[in-house]
C-alpha cells in the first residue's frame, strides 16, 4: 500500500468537502451544513489562515488534514480518513497496548499472522471501534478485510 500525501489547494475543495461532511456524521456532530456550505467554508479557510494535506492511494483521495501553523504549535482542526481505510493493529502479547486500546472501546475482529515489522514477524490483533453510534457489523460490511473469516494473507 503506497499512500501519498500532497498539499491541497482551493481546487481540491470539491474532494475535501464530502469527506468533511462524512467526518461530521462520524463524530455525531450537530453541524447541519450541506456539502456546498462546507465547500464554501473550506475555501474561505484555505484562502486565509489554514492549510490542508490530501492523502491519496492510487490517485484516489482517502483522507485529509486541515491545520493552521501558529508560532508555537500547529493547530490541527480536522483529520479524516475514509472508513474503509481505518483500523488498528496491535501486536499480540503487547499487554499494555492491548489493554489501552480495549479501554478506549476497540474490539478485536480478527488476527493476522506473519506480519513483518522490521526484523520481527508478529501476530497482530486487528481492532476496530465504530464511530457515532455505529456497530461493528456496519463497519465490517464496509471493510471486508477485517471480517473474522478473511485469510491472514490479506
Amino acid at each position: 500500500m503506497n499512500v501519498r500525501y500532497r498539499a491541497a489547494s482551493v481546487g481540491d475543495v470539491s474532494v475535501i468537502a464530502p469527506m468533511n461532511a462524512q467526518l461530521i456524521r462520524d463524530e455525531g456532530h450537530r453541524n447541519a451544513m450541506t456539502v456546498p456550505q462546507l465547500a464554501e467554508r473550506l475555501t474561505a479557510w484555505l484562502k486565509a489562515e489554514y492549510q490542508a494535506c490530501l492523502f491519496e492511494l492510487e490517485s484516489k483521495a482517502i483522507g485529509y488534514a486541515l491545520y493552521r501553523v501558529e508560532p508555537e504549535y500547529i493547530y490541527l482542526r480536522q483529520l479524516f480518513v475514509q472508513p474503509e481505510m481505518r483500523r488498528l493493529g496491535v501486536v499480540r502479547g503487547n499487554t499494555r497496548a492491548e489493554r489501552y486500546w480495549e479501554s478506549l472501546g476497540y474490539v478485536q475482529t480478527r488476527t493476522r499472522e506473519g506480519v513483518q515489522m522490521g526484523k520481527l514477524t508478529n501476530t497482530v490483533r486487528v481492532m476496530v471501534k465504530p464511530l457515532a453510534g455505529g456497530t461493528i457489523e456496519e463497519f465490517l460490511s464496509l471493510v471486508p478485510r477485517d471480517r473474522p473469516e478473511v485469510p491472514s494473507a490479506l
